[in-house]
């Protein structure tokens, strides 16, 4: 998500729009429905779960595998692209489609080289970091590659993967300022993501059981209803993280806890608004534990395990606190959940997902 920050500017950028010839990509009535739907969920979200003004929408590119359709570009940026007829609306506003053909089999994006085609998507910064972009392949896409036919459980599935990303649009800008500023105090590599802990230390046994008791003593807390259960859960995760933290964020990794705090709020807050979405659009009658296992079978990382974990947690019992995971300087989960802790009384959420009311 983080990779190659800060490319430099293409020295030029061709503006001509380009005769796309016959047989090239178009885009079919179905397909703009989906890209209308996808941004109809990033409005709701916004509004019902993040608590956020649904505009600016962000420079949106979705693709197949021959083409891509921009919503919402710098059109400076664009190489040679073409504008099609059809358009998508997105709270009460048309825009355009910009279809830009594929470059040697691979997807052009602003500002850095060009990606594989292939299923997934990612939030990425651009033009020095002030500004992020939303790459997602479409459906077909990854029914292509996984052989498997069109279903609803796919197209939620990327669905949901969009919010997450788009997600992402909101807090990227103010995030890679942040892990700049970290290189001055501590050593980090070049390229940092969120999965930067997960391949620096998963292979080490000692680090791993801890992050096994810790992620453990979180779960108990979710699925605990009793205040003193819920305490005496949040108290032993919060005493497991400062342990993990102190043994190996040390010496050439003095200060990674600051990027541990980074991406469980970003991963964390991406995995809990794909989960709303999910609630939302789930079965009637489906138990909040089959959904958040569902999700979470699909989230392996460590970051979105255990960020939705904390997430769901802080969600439980902090009102209002999704201001401060949005604002750039962004506290860590783990002391906003001691705060909780350290109240006079938890205060359970009557929107906890054991109890979460369908949306009409």
């Amino acid at each position: 998500m983080l990779d190659g920050m800060s490319r430099v500017v293409r020295a030029a950028v061709s503006l001509a729009v380009c005769v796309i010839p016959a047989g090239a990509a178009e885009i079919d009535k179905p397909t703009v429905a989906w890209i209308e739907t996808a941004l109809n969920r990033w409005e709701t979200a916004c509004r019902r779960y993040l608590n956020l003004p649904s505009h600016p929408l962000p420079w949106v590119i979705l693709f197949d595998e021959r083409a891509a359709w921009h919503v919402n570009p710098e059109k400076a940026w664009l190489p040679p692209h073409r504008q099609l007829k059809s358009s998508v609306k997105f709270v009460g506003r048309k825009y355009p489609l910009i279809q830009v053909e594929h470059r040697d089999g691979r997807l052009w994006v602003p500002d850095r080289d060009p990606l594989p085609v292939k299923s997934g998507g990612a939030a990425m910064p651009y033009d020095n970091d002030r500004n992020v972009f939303f790459e997602l392949a479409l459906p077909s896409l990854w029914r292509r590659e996984s052989g498997v036919p069109p279903s609803r459980d796919l197209d939620e599935t990327v669905l949901g993967f969009a919010l997450h990303e788009l997600t992402h649009t909101r807090q990227l800008a103010g995030v890679v300022g942040r892990i700049e500023a970290m290189r001055s105090r501590s050593v980090l590599p070049e390229s940092v993501n969120d999965n930067l802990i997960e391949n620096t230390f998963g292979k080490n046994a000692e680090y791993k059981k801890m992050f096994d008791d810790e992620f453990g003593h979180l779960s108990r807390a979710l699925l605990a209803d009793d205040p003193k259960l819920i305490r005496e859960a949040i108290s032993e995760a919060l005493a497991a993280s400062q342990r993990r933290r102190e043994r190996f964020f040390v010496g050439d990794y003095q200060g990674w806890s600051g990027l541990d705090d980074i991406f469980l709020v970003m991963e964390g807050m991406g995995m809990w608004v794909h989960y709303r979405m999910a609630r939302d659009h789930a079965p009637k009658g489906e138990d909040w534990r089959r959904t958040a296992t569902v999700l979470g079978s699909r989230g392996d990382t460590w970051s979105q395990l255990e960020g939705l974990a904390l997430i769901l947690l802080i969600d439980r019992f902090v009102p209002g606190w999704q201001a401060r995971f949005l604002a750039p300087g962004f506290p860590s989960p783990f002391a906003v959940l001691r705060e909780a802790l350290n109240a006079p009384q938890i205060r359970i959420n009557q929107a906890a997902p054991s109890a979460s009311p369908r949306s009409p």
